[in-house]
């Protein structure tokens, strides 16, 4: 063998290796970078996407009304209205929808065991006895004389006193609002107290409401805050 075939030789062998190499990168390349975190393996699940923030819940400024004439406080947001805020009874509506709570408090006279009352949606209900079961089978005994039903009749409290929670039907009130009640009542010294809620039985806002609901010393003056 020549010297210049040998020399011919040893350069094509070095070649080859260089080639087999650079091949030999180029397949492992791939896998390399799936190791180093760079792209996702065969099978395997991608990394989740980061979680959205949940939107901050409205802060609803509360306003506190008191009745210094009937002897109690409420607190409702401050973007409702207060409606008759020196009456018996005092409206707290929302603007778009309308009426969303009444206050309807009236004197009961127990050396008689009645009082006068009105219900909103018109009639009068003549209030007999003197706790919170006999005035709800009096309410539901009017209610029924008109043709409305009471669905269900519930214990409840009213500022720690005790009080019953009536489902009512559906009644037309005002201008043809058409719209589920429910009715708290209680007795409180010399008054008969109503809070009427217009909207669905488990509209979120009827707990926060009757739960401020706070008696009060009564007969002052009549400070309708608010």
């Amino acid at each position: 063998m020549t010297e210049t075939f040998k020399t011919l030789v040893a350069a094509a062998a070095v070649l080859a290796f260089v080639i087999g190499g650079s091949l030999a990168a180029r397949i492992v390349s791939p896998s390399s970078e799936g190791a180093t975190g760079a792209s996702t393996p065969p099978g395997a699940s991608a990394p989740p996407a980061a979680a959205t923030p949940a939107p901050a819940a409205p802060v609803i400024t509360m306003e506190t009304f008191s009745s210094g004439l009937f002897g109690y406080s409420v607190a409702y947001p401050s973007s409702w209205r207060v409606r008759d805020p020196l009456a018996d009874i005092v409206t707290f509506e929302e603007p778009r929808l309308g009426p969303v709570f009444q206050v309807y408090v009236t004197p009961f006279r127990p050396a008689h065991g009645s009082g006068a009352f009105w219900w909103p949606w018109g009639g009068a209900w003549p209030i007999t006895g003197s706790n919170a079961d006999e005035l709800a089978a009096s309410a539901v005994a009017d209610l029924a004389g008109d043709g409305i039903d009471v669905l269900s009749i519930e214990p409840a409290t009213l500022d720690g006193q005790p009080a019953r929670k009536l489902e009512i039907e559906e009644i037309r009130y005002g201008e043809g609002l058409v719209t589920p009640v429910t009715l708290f009542l209680a007795h409180h010294g010399e008054f008969t107290q109503a809070i009427f809620h217009y909207g669905p039985h488990d509209a979120p806002e009827i707990d926060p409401f009757v739960r401020s609901f706070t008696f009060t010393d009564g007969l002052g003056t009549p400070d309708g805050g608010g």
